[in-house]
Parts: C-alpha cells; structure tokens; sequence
C-alpha cells in the first residue's frame, strides 16, 4: 500500500466557513490489496484521526478483450466479476458506516472495459 491518499478533495462550505475534506482511494481490480483497502488504507491509514470525514473507496474494473495476455495483471482479477466486486464493496461502505459512526464511506466500481 501507498503512502500518500490518492486523491484528496477539500473544499469550503460558504455558509458555515468549514472546510470539508473527502479522501479518494483508487484500485484496479488486479490489485491485491483492493478487498482490505477500505478499512486498512482509506480508513485505517488516511482518515483514522484525520479531517477527512468522508471517503471513496474507487475500484477501476478493467476486463478488455484486447488486454496483453502476456501482462500478469490480467489474471489476478481479486473477484470473479464485477458484480461481486460490487456488492462486496457496498457491504464494506455499509459496515464501515454503521463502526465509524462519524465518517461517510462510499465504494463505487466504475466499469472501464473498452
């Protein structure tokens, strides 16, 4: 895992001069790491005792035809599908919501086969 968040979003809500922070944690979906992410990096590792109050766990479901068969990548896909990544994730961000009462976690899996 990283050091650094991935992305990180601040911005100022103008009514009450508070500055909202959201940390975004991208995965591809070969990525090893991708079904801990959300609790040991995003959570754990970049908002645990931060300012960041919310978070997005981004998983990026490549799965082409045209994918070198010769790049390892392509057959550490951590799930089967991108269903179950899916509905994997979304049980993660529910759980998560329910322990860290004060943080709002996302999953979203954004589909990129071309």
């Amino acid at each position: 895992p990283g050091f650094r968040t991935d992305i990180w979003v601040q911005t100022i809500n103008k009514k009450t001069d508070e500055t909202i922070t959201l940390c975004i944690e991208v995965k591809g979906n070969w990525n090893y790491t991708a079904k801990k992410s959300m609790n040991n990096q995003l959570i754990g590792k970049y908002m645990a005792g931060g300012t960041a109050k919310a978070g997005i766990l981004l998983l990026a479901w490549f799965d082409c035809k045209d994918w070198d068969k010769e790049d390892k990548s392509k057959n550490k896909t951590v799930w089967p599908d991108i269903s179950t990544a899916e509905a994997e994730l979304e049980k993660q961000a529910i759980e998560a919501n329910i322990q860290y009462e004060d943080l709002t976690i996302s999953a979203i899996v954004i589909n990129c086969e071309m």
